[in-house]
């Protein structure tokens, strides 16, 4: 009943330079017997601007979704 979904995640280094870290993951319940997950995203900014989450249906009783994101990686803000 759970799905993992990608969000942004910033790092501050010492230098003052803030790494934007794509790909940082959470896990969310999808929930009820309605075999939907609501997709969870969040704007990386900078040069990709985006994460961009593809999703399957949660499908039969197991209620499980795969997510994935595009464009993991690092760059310096």
């Amino acid at each position: 009943m759970r799905v993992e979904v990608w969000v942004c995640v910033r790092n501050v280094m010492m230098t003052g330079a803030v790494l934007v870290k794509f790909c940082g993951r959470i896990v969310v319940d999808c929930g009820g017997m309605s075999n939907e997950c609501e997709i969870m995203w969040k704007d990386c900014g900078g040069m990709s601007n985006e994460c961009e989450i593809m999703w399957k249906d949660c499908g039969g009783m197991s209620n499980e979704c795969e997510n994935y994101v595009e464009g993991c990686g690092w760059y310096e803000q």
